[in-house]
């Protein structure tokens, strides 16, 4: 409940603002797969997975889990300890949203990438 409201309140909307004039295009064809899916993107902002959901239908959307940077969401949740107080907060804060918001889940760059696939496959099962 309070991830649909956060989204429906505040992410849609400034999904829509920052992409509103982005052309989409191909959508319908990714609608119409039945199942589960696994897209990526390319990464032309840090933004990509909300942007990417945010065109998608309330529907589909809310059964989205996204990869993320394991090294950016490890820095989220355990910021380095040389950092000010406040910023260190802030990282935290932004983990505990991203987690809340989207449904994230660590993609290393190295070792654990088998079983961040493995997480990936048991959200395909669940119908994410």
């Amino acid at each position: 409940l309070l991830r649909d409201a956060f989204h429906l309140l505040l992410l849609r909307p400034l999904a829509a603002w920052f992409s509103g004039r982005a052309h989409v295009q191909g959508l319908e064809h990714l609608l119409s797969v039945p199942g589960p899916a696994l897209l990526m993107a390319n990464h032309l902002t840090a933004y990509d997975g909300a942007l990417i959901s945010g065109r998608f239908p309330w529907a589909r959307m809310r059964k989205m889990a996204i990869a993320m940077s394991g090294g950016l969401l490890r820095e989220y949740q355990h910021p380095a300890a040389h950092l000010p107080w406040f910023q260190r907060l802030s990282l935290r804060v932004q983990y505990i949203l991203v987690l809340l918001a989207y449904q994230v889940f660590p993609l290393p760059r190295t070792s654990g990438v088998r079983q961040a696939f493995h997480h990936a496959g048991r959200l395909a099962d669940l119908g994410y």
